[in-house]
């Protein structure tokens, strides 16, 4: 007899172990009289376990439900934001002013007694605090044509009082979306 043989009646003998044969000559693949005996128990620790896995799925899922949250409101913030500057920009932008803006510069924002407003290149400092018309805040030009306030004053200015008067967490995208025509 050769190895080979030896070894495939090694395997047929486990294999003849593990599958009882029935009396009708099908395989049986597991005790019958054990499968019909529960121990004590078995059926609280199974529910306990099913419990388990099911919180714990639910918690996993909520854990990831709440980064996206978090995610999203950031990107909405981030869009507020894009929104809010391209406002201020358009608005400044369409200021008269009587000479040729120089990126990088600083530029006034004035209110006439009408309500009207102008870029100045003359800061409320050079007036010596004594404008002819009041003061609305400082913005840079930038050389993608953007404006940015030079100091809180001038963020929070009359110019977007609409935006940002306490109501900028209540503020939408489709709010801003129709302010600025988009």
């Amino acid at each position: 007899m050769s190895q080979e043989d030896t070894g495939d009646s090694a395997i047929n003998k486990m294999v003849s172990l593990i599958i009882e044969r029935s009396k009708s000559g099908s395989a049986n693949l597991s005790n019958p009289t054990l499968a019909e005996k529960v121990e004590p128990g078995y059926l609280v620790r199974l529910a306990s376990e099913i419990e388990n896995a099911n919180n714990f799925v639910f918690h996993a899922a909520c854990g990831q439900l709440k980064i996206i949250e978090e995610q999203m409101n950031s990107l909405r913030k981030r869009a507020l934001r894009i929104l809010i500057d391209t406002k201020l920009s358009s608005t400044l932008n369409s200021l008269p002013c009587n000479f040729s803006k120089i990126p990088g510069h600083v530029y006034s924002v004035y209110q006439k007694p009408d309500s009207t407003y102008y870029i100045s290149m003359i800061s409320p400092e050079e007036w010596s605090y004594n404008s002819p018309h009041r003061f609305v805040g400082s913005y840079k030009f930038e050389s993608c044509m953007k404006w940015s306030p030079v100091d809180e004053n001038s963020a929070s200015s009359a110019i977007l009082c609409w935006i940002r008067n306490d109501e900028e967490e209540n503020f939408t995208l489709a709010d801003a979306s129709a302010n600025l025509g988009i």
